[in-house]
Parts: structure tokens; sequence; C-alpha cells
């Protein structure tokens, strides 16, 4: 069992690192030009599995990619919010890139599901309960 919980700890250092893009589904291994999902970020439970060990592993700077992604889809998850919802705040749908791609995709039966924004949230949240006010992220709100 240590040896697969290690074995995950390097997955994730390897495919997250700060200044790097987050780890998508296939991380650093996806091959050719067309991987499956075309390796973008799954917002319904993908990405997040990806992350939920970095705090539990003593591995926060790894989720440091994540928090920018989410800071970068926050603007153009405004717009969809109001376009689509008539609503304040910022949703994302279940999937992204790293363009900001916020409205729903992917087909009805699975674009339609406005939670993704919520659940990246949850990992702001983990980050600030494990490692307090002064943790590694700087980002935070802007206006």
């Amino acid at each position: 069992m240590t040896t697969l919980f290690q074995l995950g700890r390097y997955f994730l250092i390897a495919s997250s690192r700060p200044g790097d893009l987050p780890a998508n589904l296939q991380g650093l291994w996806a091959e050719g030009f067309s991987p499956p999902w075309n390796s973008d970020y799954h917002l319904n439970i993908n990405l997040q599995m990806n992350y939920w060990p970095a705090e539990p592993a003593n591995l926060a700077e790894c989720a440091l990619p994540l928090f920018e992604l989410i800071e970068s889809l926050r603007a153009p998850g405004r717009r969809t919010a109001q376009v689509h919802y008539g609503a304040r705040g910022w949703v994302a749908h279940h999937i992204t890139d790293v363009w900001g791609f916020t409205v729903p995709g992917d087909g009805p039966q699975w674009g339609l599901w406005p939670m993704g924004a919520a659940w990246l949230c949850q990992h702001l949240w983990e980050h600030y309960a494990f490692g307090g006010i002064g943790s590694s992220w700087r980002g935070g709100p802007t206006r």
C-alpha cells in the first residue's frame, strides 16, 4: 500500500508543477494529436480526482496549476452565468480547456451539468483547511 501511495505522489509531482498547466486526464503521457477525451479537463470528477491527494500527500505546491486554472475560468464563467442563466457569479460546465471554455458542451446528457465551478472551489477550501492563511497560493479574489 505504501508503494501505491508513493506512486500516486510521483504521478502528481510529474504531471503538475508550479508554472505549468494542471494535470489533465492523461497527464504528460498523452500520445498523438487526438488523445482520448481530447486531453481536456473534465470537471465532473476527472480533474478533481487528480488533485484529491495533493493536500493529504503534502504536495500543496502541485495544486498551484489547478488554482491558476480556476482563476482563469472566473471571467469567462461570469459571462456564461449571465448569458445562459441570467445569474451572477460564475459557472463552468463539465468540460473546460486552457482557453476558458465554460459553456455547456459535449451533448445535453453531459453538457448541461453546471456544477464544475462549485466542485473546483472545493479544492480551494481544502487548500485553506490544510494550509491556513499562510498557504502557498497567492491568488484570490480580484475585482
